[in-house]
């Protein structure tokens, strides 16, 4: 048959498992000889992209119209019925490339978004959520219309997305491995595991699911020559790695408050950033840090001496400049007066600007400690300074300034600690059905993650051991 450059798609997959797994030998312990690489042509390739750039835009156009009463996707129940047929296509693109790397772009696109757009529904009926500022008129409307359409309970609502983010978890487990996915198994296993079940919601919700593959059941995936694992990158597993962990904390709050149970705590981010700020501050470099006590120690001692000799230095180095040497000089001109003499004003002017630049400042002195210091400075610098008993008095509880910085973080933390509200008490016991669906919304991606672990642990011991090997 002539397909004209174009892809494969049966929507008979789409409307549950097959039979044809159980009967192709899957269910036994065996394993199943590689299959062959299946690779698509450059036409099909952009025909390919084309379809699903343009399934990808009218997802997001129609998700952000779900609030419109002629939109498609009012519902959650319609909104996965959408979604399916994109993940059918993805699944049966082969893992080899070049269609491997479309496959990873645009199942990045579609996990990133999925996660998101769950949330924007209710899961009291799965409706969209209300909208800031809403008139009276449109809002009568949409109940009306509410009323005439069939709502779905909160366990239907929550299992369908479930599902969805199940037949994600599995194309992306299959991909990390390097394996082919059979699409049939994987959908058969998310109606297995997460039925539409009826009201009420959170008494029948079955086991979940624990990421393990039983000997017995039908296999999931079947091993390829031409899939490796390859496709990925390590940029694109990072980026996998953070989907899917923001991901399942976005699920899992969504289902909580479903089932009007109390959000999980959160660290609050400006506390955060303080404390790294702080950390950041103490945890400087041992050289810096022994240079700031040094100095610490060094002003505490002979601070005031310090000073005078650093301004007496620079003050005989302008000196040096000025001066001409007598070799050079005009027999008519006068001698050069000396240093005591030059240093000295006898005007009222020149003694006032001496009083005020004979004192030292200190930021870090209190008032009490001004009083008791005098000073020290003199304009004679025809003998060194000498160490005077009276020195500026410090407290015993000074520390370097990176520690004082971080003190006034350190007691607003404390202080918001002290008067947050008691949200920090032990949750109340919750119920088993609630307790399985906040199980199973935490184990969302849990067979990628395994995956991605597995994969940088096999890469790190493969590095380890070609350095032994002088690689």
């Amino acid at each position: 048959m002539n397909t004209h450059g174009g892809f494969f798609y049966t929507p008979a997959a789409d409307d549950g498992a097959s039979t044809a797994a159980s009967a192709s030998g899957f269910g036994s312990s065996s394993r199943p000889p590689p299959t062959a690489p299946r690779r698509l042509t450059p036409l099909q390739s952009s025909r390919l992209m084309a379809w699903l750039d343009a399934a990808l835009l009218a997802l997001s156009r129609n998700h952000r119209r779900r609030h419109a009463p002629d939109s498609p996707l009012r519902s959650l129940r319609a909104y996965c019925a959408a979604v399916l047929p994109v993940l059918a296509v993805l699944a049966s693109v082969p893992p080899a490339p070049p269609a491997g790397s479309i496959k990873v772009g645009y199942l990045l696109q579609l996990s990133d978004v999925v996660p998101e757009a769950c949330t924007g529904y209710d899961a009291h009926g799965g409706r969209p959520t209300g909208r800031a500022g809403e008139d009276v008129q449109q809002e009568e409307h949409d109940q009306e219309q509410l009323q005439e359409e069939e709502l779905e309970d909160v366990g239907t609502t929550l299992a369908r997305a479930l599902q969805l983010m199940h037949l994600i978890d599995a194309q992306w487990h299959a991909l990390v491995r390097g394996f082919e996915l059979d699409y049939a198994a994987v959908q058969a296993e998310a109606a297995k595991l997460f039925p539409f079940i009826g009201p009420p919601a959170t008494s029948a919700m079955p086991p979940s699911f624990d990421g393990r593959h039983a000997a017995a059941k039908p296999r999931e995936v079947r091993q390829s020559d031409g899939a490796s694992g390859r496709a990925l990158s390590q940029t694109d597993r990072v980026r996998l790695q953070n989907i899917a962990l923001r991901a399942r904390t976005t699920l899992r709050a969504w289902g909580r408050a479903a089932l009007d149970v109390e959000p999980l705590p959160e660290e609050d981010t400006f506390e955060k950033e303080e404390r790294t700020r702080a950390e950041g501050d103490l945890e400087q470099k041992p050289e810096e840090l022994d240079g700031i006590v040094e100095l610490d120690d060094e002003s505490e001692q002979s601070g005031d001496e310090v000073v005078v000799k650093q301004e007496g230095e620079e003050e005989e180095e302008e000196m040096e400049e000025v001066l001409v040497p007598p070799s050079t000089a005009h027999s008519a001109s006068p001698p050069p007066r000396p240093r005591e003499e030059q240093g000295k004003d006898d005007t009222e002017e020149g003694r006032h600007f001496a009083n005020v630049f004979s004192k030292t400042f200190d930021p870090d002195a209190s008032d009490e400690d001004e009083e008791d210091v005098k000073p020290v400075i003199s304009h004679d610098y025809s003998t060194p300074p000498t160490r005077t008993p009276l020195k500026r008095q410090r407290s015993r509880t000074s520390s370097p300034p990176a520690r004082r910085r971080a003190a006034p973080a350190d007691a607003a933390r404390h202080e918001r600690q002290s008067s947050a509200s008691p949200a920090a008490s032990p949750p109340a016991q919750l119920s088993e059905g609630v307790l399985a669906w906040d199980k199973s919304f935490s184990r969302i991606f849990e067979r990628t993650l395994a995956a991605l672990a597995d994969a940088q642990q096999m890469r790190l011991e493969r590095e380890e051991r070609n350095a032994a090997e002088g690689r």
